[in-house]
């Protein structure tokens, strides 16, 4: 669906688009693992894959293979066609336990998204046209410092957790149409860089992540040496998260994906 085709309201924006083309931040709360533990990927992307392991079914239900009397694993020589049936299963396990893991999971959802990330870049090419139907809103453009501009991407919570604010409860906004046609080049990459100190500071939440998404998107190529290396070190800065910290956030990994494939030299 091309942008210009979206709604007749200006709340049908760049929120929605967003939410339906970089699906990835919706699963970022099942996916990732904060406390180090791995989820069962494969469970989550298709429930009725396994037979329970209790029948000692295989798929053909005409035959019924009775539980192993001894150890099998890959090293065993089967003695009957039985302990073949088991062990040639448990091979099948194995290696479609190594095609799901998590991390390739998310390398094939990096891969994915980031291909309906160049889709998106480019529709927004079309800024003259998609500015006639998503006209700026004079408030959202009131002159803003660093704080005051992570209040209002990020909402008072996110920014108290940064800068030790007072938390009023106020909401953060979302990276609309109607907001990010119209910021220039420079601040574009100064809101990139903060964006970038602040997922230093407390890592990547899904807010900022769509921030990033929309933003990327709206950078012009090539930048300067200065910003260049402001993207690189943060493509850094991700790859010593995900090694160090947290190996299986999804959210992370998709802007290691955007920067890797869009920006950095490699």
């Amino acid at each position: 669906m091309a942008l210009t085709d979206v709604g007749k309201r200006e709340d049908q924006n760049i929120a929605i688009f967003i939410d339906s083309q970089a699906a990835i931040l919706a699963v970022s709360s099942v996916l990732p693992s904060r406390n180090g533990l791995v989820l069962d990927c494969q469970r989550m992307f298709n429930d009725g894959m396994m037979e329970p392991e209790g029948n000692f079914l295989v798929k053909n239900r005409g035959l019924y293979i009775p539980p192993p009397t001894r150890h099998i694993d890959e090293n065993t020589v089967p003695e009957d066609g039985f302990e073949f049936i088991h062990k040639a299963r448990l091979e099948d396990e194995l290696v479609h336990s190594k095609a799901h893991s998590p991390m390739k999971k998310l390398e094939v959802y990096g891969k994915e998204k980031a291909q309906n990330f160049s889709l998106f870049a480019s529709q927004l090419k079309m800024k003259t046209i998609l500015q006639q139907k998503f006209p700026r809103k004079r408030e959202d453009f009131s002159p803003k410092g660093e704080v005051e501009w992570c209040q209002f991407l990020l909402g008072s919570k996110l920014c108290a957790k940064i800068y030790d604010t007072h938390d009023t409860g106020a909401p953060g906004h979302l990276p609309l149409l109607s907001r990010i046609l119209y910021y220039g080049q420079d601040e574009i990459q100064m809101l990139i860089t903060y964006l970038y100190q602040w997922f230093l500071e407390i890592g990547i939440e899904k807010s900022m992540c769509m921030w990033l998404y929309a933003l990327f998107a709206c950078l012009e190529k090539p930048v300067d040496v200065n910003f260049q290396e402001v993207l690189e070190n943060f493509h850094i800065d991700c790859k010593r998260y995900l090694k160090f910290d947290y190996k299986y956030d999804v959210r992370v990994y998709f802007i290691l994906v955007l920067l890797y494939q869009n920006f950095c030299a490699h």
